[in-house]
């Protein structure tokens, strides 16, 4: 039987004859045979009754000589090189009719894989990963802080949708940026060093959408904002930095102050300046509401 009358797979295989069907053997445990041959279904063997659901085999042509026999003939044949142009037992399973396609092996659908984005802490991909399974359907986590935060009772409910835009480095929520500064605050306290700064609740000092189109209610809106902001530059000691942020429209901004040295830092990382006149409103005056002169 010639090559190309065989139907070949990646590793060897072995066509049967079974009354009137083409067969071929499948892929055994023996990767290293590789055969051509005929079969039929008789039920001797050299005068000896055929295993249990197997074939006789001819064996034609052999790649792997040393490859062991499935049932080896004592004193004559042992492994496959032995068994040229003879017949031996083959298991019925490891031979497919040519006439009918092997059936292909089912395979579960690969588990869904969370790869750490670059750049990610591996603290937030595991956040990121709970809250994608744990938050749905309107749950939530909710964070009680220390009083010592913002020297005020805060409680903020984190949702999937905070959690996700800061994982993927999209808009960032309010919450997210209390519950950082939640974070720093119990790394300053076992560094002892949360007496050096001060922080500032962004819910009260944010823009919450005033419009121009309510020119009062807008303006009382930014002194409530100066008076929150007044409050912690009040209460401030003369070494301490207090460290607020803010979110000045789609867009958040840190601005540092040293309420008794004159200076002020804002913190913006677009690389083009824009316009903040409200929030320097704010911050003006807030500046005198706790006395101080006008600092930039």
């Amino acid at each position: 039987m010639g090559a190309r009358d065989v139907l070949m797979e990646d590793k060897g295989s072995c066509s049967v004859k079974n009354q009137v069907n083409q067969a071929k053997m499948e892929e055994n445990d023996h990767e290293d045979v590789q055969i051509w041959s005929k079969a039929d279904a008789v039920q001797l063997l050299h005068g000896v009754p055929l295993p249990k659901n197997c074939y006789r085999v001819s064996i034609d042509v052999v790649v792997e000589e040393s490859a062991p026999l499935p049932f080896p003939i004592a004193n004559e044949c042992e492994v496959v090189g032995d068994a040229l142009g003879t017949h031996v037992s083959w298991p019925q399973h490891l031979i497919v009719e040519q006439d009918k396609k092997p059936q292909k092996k089912y395979l579960a659908p690969p588990k869904e894989r969370h790869d750490v984005s670059p750049g990610v802490p591996m603290s937030l991909h595991m956040m990121y990963c709970y809250s994608k399974h744990a938050l749905g359907k309107g749950r939530f986590i909710s964070l009680r802080l220390d009083r010592e935060v913002f020297d005020d009772d805060c409680v903020i409910l984190l949702h999937y949708e905070d959690i996700d835009g800061l994982y993927h480095v999209g808009p960032i929520s309010s919450n997210c940026v209390i519950a950082y500064i939640w974070y720093l605050y119990k790394k300053m306290l076992g560094d002892n060093k949360e007496g050096k700064f001060r922080f500032v609740n962004p819910h009260r000092i944010s823009d919450m959408g005033e419009t121009t189109h309510d020119k009062k209610r807008k303006l009382e809106r930014l002194n409530q904002r100066a008076s929150a902001l007044a409050d912690r530059l009040s209460s401030a000691s003369v070494d301490q930095l207090v460290l607020a942020p803010c979110n000045i429209g789609y867009h958040w901004i840190l601005t540092v102050i040293q309420p008794y040295k004159d200076v002020i830092y804002v913190l913006d990382s677009l690389s083009h300046r824009i316009r903040v006149d409200d929030w320097k409103h704010v911050v003006e005056i807030s500046l005198v509401l706790t006395g101080g002169e006008d600092r930039r």
